[in-house]
């Protein structure tokens, strides 16, 4: 698989409708899930959330969170 900045725009425009079918097909299971998030129309044919930057690495919650590392 060939890495560029092509490859990578199209895995983040990608995602939107990744996460909508996903979303779709566990929305039975999760009545509630407006409560806990935003919801945000679009009218353009793609997304692109390049903005969010890399996530810090997940790790395990010994003593206390540690907010930090992200944008």
């Amino acid at each position: 698989m060939l890495v560029n900045s092509d490859t990578l725009a199209a895995i983040r425009t990608n995602a939107r409708a990744v996460f909508m079918q996903a979303l779709g097909e566990l929305q039975p299971q999760m009545s509630d899930w407006q409560k806990i998030s935003t919801v945000f129309n679009s009218d353009t044919s793609g997304e692109s959330y390049n903005w969010l930057g890399a996530a810090p690495p997940m790790q395990e919650w010994k003593d206390k969170r540690k907010l930090n590392g992200l944008r």
